[in-house]
């Protein structure tokens, strides 16, 4: 036995199906033959569910500050400067 005991739940970030799965063969289904696959195993729904919205957190607070960053990038009109127009 391992230190998970009989329980795993799987959180897969990067995979087919991002998500939380609790049945191994789901778990499978969405990592096997995926090139970068990135998850995590947890003992409790609850730990699994904490990391998976802090997960989706991070990532949206990226997709803002990237958007962000174009808006600045192409001037808040989405054509990207070039010359002596870029930043």
């Amino acid at each position: 036995m391992d230190k998970f005991g009989d329980r795993k739940i799987f959180v897969v970030y990067t995979g087919k199906n991002p998500g939380i799965y609790e049945i191994w063969d789901e778990f499978l289904e969405q990592v096997n033959g995926f090139h970068v696959v990135k998850y995590d195993v947890f003992r409790t729904y609850a730990q699994a569910e904490t990391a998976w919205f802090k997960y989706l957190n991070r990532v949206a607070l990226q997709n803002i500050y990237e958007s962000r960053k174009r808006e600045e990038w192409c001037g808040g009109d989405g054509v990207v400067r070039t010359g002596d127009n870029f930043l």
